[in-house]
């Protein structure tokens, strides 16, 4: 729906508020002059509706309109999910607690390396006037990678290795740490991961959860096993396909 459409509804307004709350209280952008030879860029409002029928607004910065950038400025990894699987069975192997972490405006505690300017958002009162953004919006082709950085130097000044074999897996003596965006497995002895989650909240807004589901993956710990299934993926896509009533079938084809 459009940000005109949305307003009328006091559950979107509330949405909306919170996130430019948000924005205000992490200083993600101040107002600006716009220099000669740059160009503001637009953003947008996308609204959605959480599976637990709350309403999230968020603002998005329109990133195909920054001027085209070389590939490895952008790149941002992801872990493998092979590596999730070593890291979880090195949780069986000694006996390790997992905790599953989540940083709801992850992209923002990244921290840009040029200027980029936009366009003031509907909803504020700055109207008119031209941002200039000391924080990377979502949206922007920049932001992942910006975020990767941050939260990278964070763990290395907490003495974590980054792993040479997959970038987004950092180990210590007693904890193993696996990041995929603004998702990770936190996994080790209870005394290290809770230091930890600890240093990580005092940097970055953390939600800290028992593992369930992550990557698609279902998981689900039973004394000194690990369970790990793609149950509600499968039957997401046999709905997708119309396929949920289909008699199973043992082999894809008579032989």
């Amino acid at each position: 729906s459009s940000f005109e459409e949305a307003m009328t509804d006091p559950e979107w307004q509330e949405a909306v508020k919170k996130e430019l709350t948000s924005h205000e209280q992490m200083n993600t952008w101040s107002p600006a002059s716009l220099p000669n030879g740059s160009k503001a860029i637009d953003t947008k409002w996308v609204f959605r509706l959480k599976q637990d029928g709350t309403k999230k607004a968020r603002l998005v910065a329109k990133g195909f309109q920054s001027p085209k950038v070389e590939f490895d400025f952008l790149y941002s990894p992801v872990c493998r999910i092979s590596t999730v699987r070593v890291a979880l069975s090195h949780a069986v192997i000694n006996g390790w607690i997992v905790k599953h972490i989540d940083v709801p405006t992850a992209f923002l505690n990244g921290i840009l390396e040029k200027d980029i300017f936009i366009k003031t958002p509907k909803g504020l009162d700055h109207d008119g006037k031209i941002l200039k953004l000391n924080r990377a919006l979502y949206g922007l082709s920049e932001a992942p990678k910006c975020w990767n950085a941050r939260i990278n130097e964070v763990l290395v000044t907490l003495g974590f290795e980054r792993s040479k074999h997959d970038v987004c897996l950092y180990y210590s003596q007693d904890v193993i740490f696996v990041l995929f965006v603004d998702d990770g497995l936190v996994i080790g002895e209870e005394r290290g991961v809770s230091k930890l989650l600890e240093r990580l909240e005092s940097e970055f807004k953390v939600r800290v959860m028992e593992i369930s589901v992550f990557l698609g993956m279902n998981i689900r710990r039973n004394g000194d096993k690990i369970h790990i299934d793609q149950r509600n993926m499968i039957e997401k896509l046999l709905e997708t396909f119309n396929m949920s009533e289909s008699r199973p079938v043992s082999t894809p084809m008579d032989v």
